[in-house]
C-alpha cells in the first residue's frame, strides 16, 4: 500500500472520528461546530482572570454562572515538545512565563480540521478585541 493510500484512509478516519464525536453529545463542546448556527460562537465573551492573570473564553450557563469554554478537537499528533517534570516544581515565579511546552497536530487535509482552523482564527478574534490594537501576536497554522 502506497503512502498516498495510507494517508488517504487516516485523513478519512480522522473524519469518521470528528463526525462520531460530533454526534455523540452537545456539538457546542466540539471546535468543529464552534461557528455554527447551533454553535457557541454568538454566547461566548472574554472573562478576565485575576489570579494568575489570565483572560479566558467564557458564557453563562443555565444556572447563569459564568463557565470556561472548553472546545475538543480531532487531530494526529505529528510533534510535541512537552519536557517531562520529574519532581516538584521548584522554578520562581517570575520564570514561569518563560516555561512552554507544545503539541502540534495535523488534520491530514481533512475538511473538519480546516473548518477548526478557521474557528480557532475567529476565536483569536474575539480574544484580541480586549486588547490594544498589535498587543496579541499574529497567529497561524504552520
Amino acid at each position: 500500500m502506497s503512502s498516498i493510500t495510507k494517508k488517504k484512509q487516516a485523513r478519512e478516519l480522522l473524519e469518521t472520528i470528528t463526525q462520531a464525536h460530533s454526534s455523540r453529545g452537545p456539538k457546542v463542546v466540539q471546535l468543529v461546530h464552534f461557528s455554527d448556527d447551533c454553535g457557541m460562537a454568538q454566547h461566548c465573551n472574554v472573562a478576565s482572570v485575576d489570579k494568575p492573570k489570565c483572560w479566558k473564553l467564557s458564557r453563562t450557563n443555565s444556572s447563569n454562572e459564568k463557565e470556561e469554554v472548553v472546545l475538543c478537537i480531532q487531530g494526529i499528533v505529528c510533534d510535541k515538545n512537552l519536557p517531562p517534570i520529574k519532581r516538584p516544581l521548584r522554578v520562581d515565579p517570575r520564570q514561569r512565563k518563560f516555561m512552554k511546552q507544545s503539541i502540534m497536530l495535523t488534520g491530514l487535509g481533512g475538511r473538519y480540521f480546516a473548518e477548526c482552523i478557521e474557528n480557532i482564527q475567529e476565536i483569536r478574534e474575539v480574544l484580541a478585541h480586549e486588547f490594544p490594537r498589535d498587543a496579541m501576536e499574529d497567529w497561524w497554522p504552520s
